[in-house]
């Protein structure tokens, strides 16, 4: 199947105005497929161990002047986290597929991957840079791209004061959710999932923008609420009380709360995912 025009454009717009997008379909690992990272030059057999482990069906290595690099098929960009997770654990570094180019490492302690901790990375490397050259810190071009000085760019309150910082750097005034250049405000954002940038249907209807509330920027990742049945869906499988808010991985999956994690942790089970019994590497939360 084809990649939707709609994901495309999404895909496209994360990637040119953030830091946050991946090389989206078209740009260059084929129409259908998202360039997510550069690695390691692997042999086919730990690639297939990757897809393997990480749920991946569609998940491919290439080579280009001398560098590794990882694609994933559209369909699949809610596997990505999943894939980076994989290799970590197993002993691969990774440069992210995008503007901010993040280094993941494990001989340097990174055991795994989220989008909060490559934006906090992101920002690391910057640091490094304008302490080194402050005038990167004021140029208008090259090499802190515009993009860096957009608020919306940010999901962590580490991003929101470097760029705070930035915008003072370049007497910019100060920063606003409601500028004409926040990509999630556009018609093309209002009937998205976040999680895999496809448009939501429900019932074989695309929701209507008017009937989507868009959460407060400051929740991650622009999380979307559509109704009570949702909400219902985000309680904890256990206690079916209390809000699910503890992550586990590499599955990522967040439906159990954290009195119910710490309880867990008392039983045979507490190293099996909830939802899919999958081995847990990670607990976040």
């Amino acid at each position: 199947m084809s990649c939707p025009d709609d994901l495309k454009q999404r895909a496209n717009i994360l990637n040119y105005n953030s830091f946050k997008g991946f090389q989206a379909p078209g740009t260059g690992a084929g129409a259908d497929n998202f360039m997510i990272c550069w690695c390691d030059d692997l042999p086919d057999d730990e690639v297939t161990k990757i897809k393997e482990l990480s749920n991946s069906q569609t998940l491919r290595h290439g080579e280009w002047l001398g560098r590794g690099y990882m694609t994933v098929n559209w369909t699949e960009y809610n596997k990505i986290t999943n894939i980076f997770n994989t290799m970590l654990g197993r002993g691969h570094w990774f440069r992210t597929g995008n503007k901010g180019e993040a280094g993941f490492d494990p001989e340097k302690n990174d055991t795994f991957f989220t989008f909060e901790l490559m934006e906090k990375k992101i920002i690391s490397q910057w640091k490094e840079l304008i302490n080194l050259c402050p005038n990167y810190s004021t140029s208008n071009n090259y090499p802190i791209g515009d993009i860096y000085c957009d608020i919306w760019n940010y999901v962590t309150d580490e991003g929101k004061e470097f760029c705070n910082f930035l915008r003072m750097q370049r007497h910019l005034g100060p920063a606003t959710y409601d500028h004409e250049h926040n990509y999630f405000n556009w018609e093309i954002f209002n009937n998205c999932d976040y999680d895999t940038l496809q448009t939501i249907i429900l019932d074989n209807q695309i929701i209507p923008a008017n009937q989507i509330i868009l959460a407060n920027q400051n929740i991650p990742n622009n999380q979307i609420i559509l109704d009570n049945q949702q909400k219902e869906e985000n309680l904890c499988m256990i206690c079916l009380d209390a809000e699910a808010n503890t992550m586990v991985l590499p599955c990522e999956h967040c439906v159990v709360c954290t009195s119910c994690s710490d309880k867990l942790r008392d039983t045979n089970d507490h190293k099996i995912c909830v939802r899919c019994r999958r081995e847990i590497t990670h607990v976040l939360g």
